[in-house]
């Protein structure tokens, strides 16, 4: 079997093994209905079928007819959705919760309708285990450069930090003064999750407001010292909007082996 042979091959493997796939690597995973709009999650896959970027679909309808009550912090209007076989087998992320708070949360600056979009990097009965009881911080040391710890060091029950279902929440320093929290309503910011002490979750949270403007954006991923395992990971995140679909991209890529 010549080179060429073997890279069809693979490709062809892969998409018995993990679905079909599409002409450009494409293997669509779950679709879940939010206000009549199928979200869609997808990988796609190089010629080897290794996974390359892993992303989802978010039609513009989604946002554009979000409900305006029933969500909080605590209990937000909550969706989940399998990302393909071949992404949970090779990569850190497991499953797409697609999060939406008409009201935002605390602190103030959270307090405008926003969506969080979450990779966990767990399975889905380890997620809707998390209940708070644990005040497991993770190891300052481990943190991602450029994020600070989910609860601060002199807050007397680290627990009052967790949400749950989905953990605790570190933040970028970029939105911290010296006062605390910044001023002003937030735009659009990349979370980094941790449960009992681990890394659980990549999590863009975006208002509606910046999806309504229909441009493209790019944030920085949290780089972990570690995730616990041997896996892929990625290094890049990016949203697209394209005006023929009517939709947004979302897409974690350019991953890197990990430990």
């Amino acid at each position: 079997m010549n080179k060429k042979q073997t890279v069809v091959w693979g490709t062809l493997l892969a998409s018995a093994l993990f679905g079909c796939g599409t002409d450009d690597g494409k293997v669509e995973g779950q679709k879940v209905d939010f206000n009549g709009a199928k979200v869609t999650t997808w990988a796609k896959l190089d010629a080897k079928g290794v996974v390359k970027e892993v992303g989802f679909t978010l039609p513009y309808a989604a946002v554009e007819n979000a409900p305006t009550s029933g969500g909080s912090h605590d209990h937000p209007i909550l969706l989940v959705a399998d990302f393909p076989e071949v992404v949970r087998a090779t990569t850190f992320i497991n499953h797409f919760g697609f999060d939406w708070m008409p009201g935002g949360h605390e602190p103030s600056r959270y307090t405008t309708p926003h969506f969080d979009f979450h990779f966990y990097g767990v399975d889905k009965a380890t997620v809707a285990a998390v209940d708070c009881s644990n005040a497991t911080q993770p190891n300052p040391a481990e943190l991602p450069e450029g994020w600070v710890p989910p609860a601060p060091p002199d807050m007397p029950d680290p627990r009052l930090a967790c949400v749950p279902k989905m953990g605790y929440h570190s933040m970028p320093v970029t939105e911290f003064d010296a006062n605390g929290p910044k001023a002003g309503l937030f735009d659009k910011v990349m979370l980094a999750g941790y449960y009992d002490g681990k890394f659980t979750f990549i999590e863009p949270m975006v208002t509606k407001a910046a999806l309504e403007k229909k441009e493209g954006f790019s944030l920085p991923v949290p780089q972990p010292r570690s995730v616990g395992r041997a896996t892929l990971y990625p290094t890049s995140f990016k949203a697209t909007y394209d005006a023929d679909a009517k939709a947004y991209e979302f897409v974690l890529g350019d991953f890197k082996s990990m430990q």
